[in-house]
């Protein structure tokens, strides 16, 4: 809206934009409270068969709803990489119908390696669910079969989908304010808690730098000082307690 208004500005439209010198509330600093294992085991089991794989790969290769809803066979690497690819996401602007377009930024286009776990899981869904609707791939250009549809095998739509979520969280007893976008957060959380960088975490999250990755999830990382104690205790530690006991 602000640039519509500077350029009405600069046609002679308007003498001056409103939005000019607007003060924004200040945003409340929430710091991001990750699921526990048990919650994402509650929502496995509340979850409709069709869909926990879905959740599994939120949860575990930490693709936004937008990404996973626009997954493709073509885009998962069963056997040599085992890796996801995401390269698109499944859009929907009523009333036309869903598409796959560009992902959310263009840092958001990546390569996020997999386990056993996460294969497992989309192997067996696809064994279940066999992927049918086919969209116009984003870039290929080529159509491409989804991997996870509805109960009448179309695209995914969040507000259907938004239904099956909410019954899900209840019956799991969890939180109102507990989305699709969690399972992001837990997966972000699983790669902190397990050491790696914030390099390593920002490109599997596809977030455009790190500052963005340590913003919202720096609070999760171990502090310097418990990071500084436990290095001397690990290397220099035995060394000491040895000369100590030959002291002895």
């Amino acid at each position: 809206m602000a640039a519509i208004f500077r350029l009405a500005v600069n046609d002679d439209l308007i003498r001056r934009s409103p939005c000019f010198a607007i003060k924004l509330p200040v945003k409340p600093d929430e710091k991001v409270e990750p699921l526990r294992r048990e919650d994402i085991e509650a929502l496995l089991e509340a979850l409709p068969a069709r869909y926990r794989a879905l959740a599994v790969v939120g949860a575990g290769a930490g693709l936004r709803q937008g990404e996973a809803f626009g997954l493709t066979v073509p885009n998962i690497d069963f056997l040599r990489g085992r890796e996801i690819r995401i390269r698109q996401q499944l859009k929907h602007l009523a009333p036309d119908p869903p598409y796959l377009g560009r992902t959310k930024t263009p840092s958001s286009v990546r390569t996020v390696p997999v386990g056993d776990t996460v294969l497992h899981a989309l192997a067996r869904h696809l064994e279940q669910f066999p992927a049918a609707t086919e969209l116009v791939g984003h870039p290929s250009g080529q159509p491409e079969l989804l991997v996870f549809t509805d109960d009448r095998r179309e695209p995914l739509r969040g507000n259907r989908f938004a239904r099956v979520w909410g019954r899900a969280r209840r019956d799991a007893g969890l939180p109102d304010d507990v989305t699709f976008h969690d399972l992001r957060h837990y997966f972000a959380s699983l790669l902190i808690h397990k050491g790696l960088s914030v390099k390593a975490v920002q490109e599997a999250l596809g977030h455009k730098t790190a500052t963005e990755t340590l913003n919202t999830y720096g609070h999760l990382w171990p502090d310097d000082a418990g990071l500084t104690r436990r290095a001397v205790d690990e290397v220099l530690g035995p060394s000491v307690a040895a000369r100590q006991v030959a002291e002895r």
